[in-house]
């Protein structure tokens, strides 16, 4: 897996064995970041961005090389934790950084960053249902600026209903995925 777009273009990311952790594909996170581009008012430029259930951090550390001044990664797993610190040490952006190890579903209080986050990425596992009780924990502790976009990734077998204060804005299927943009309508 390598980081496909910005500065960090080419550079490889560190992945984890087996299949506990899924992370999101290439092509995938090419497409959600295309669609990005219609959505974010000077592109990734200063952006506070968090990924939820970030796995490796690819999402976040994409955004990252495409100019986001600040990431947060979530992770409860150890492994995925360990895995997050090693790539930002690769692309040697730990000063802007955080990662925390946390349920995203029950995220608890933002920690010390200037200002809430522009861009989230939501990708929880395919078993469960995480999206809404995640959505409403960010909204509930104020993770989010005025007019957030979120990307959620889902499993195609399930339906993202109207959610809370967000607005579906756009979604794309790819294979078995289905990727979802929502925007904060505060």
């Amino acid at each position: 897996m390598r980081i496909i777009g910005g500065k960090h273009k080419g550079r490889k990311l560190v992945t984890p064995q087996g299949s506990a952790i899924r992370p999101t594909s290439e092509r995938n996170r090419e497409s959600i970041f295309n669609i990005l581009s219609s959505y974010l008012e000077d592109g990734f430029n200063g952006k506070i961005v968090v990924d939820l259930f970030a796995g490796t951090g690819s999402l976040g550390l994409e955004a990252m090389s495409r100019g986001a001044q600040h990431a947060i990664f979530v992770d409860n797993d150890l492994e995925a934790i360990s895995i997050i610190k090693k790539n930002v040490s690769l692309l040697e952006v730990k000063e802007h950084t955080s990662v925390l190890n946390r349920d995203a579903s029950h995220i608890g209080f933002l920690p010390l960053v200037r200002s809430n986050a522009n861009l989230v990425f939501l990708d929880p596992p395919y078993k469960g249902d995480l999206i809404l009780s995640t959505l409403r924990s960010l909204a509930n502790y104020k993770w989010l600026a005025p007019g957030a976009i979120c990307v959620v990734e889902a499993s195609t077998k399930k339906t993202l209903e109207p959610i809370l204060e967000f607005k579906k804005v756009n979604q794309k299927k790819h294979g078995k995925t289905m990727i979802y943009i929502l925007k904060l309508n505060r």
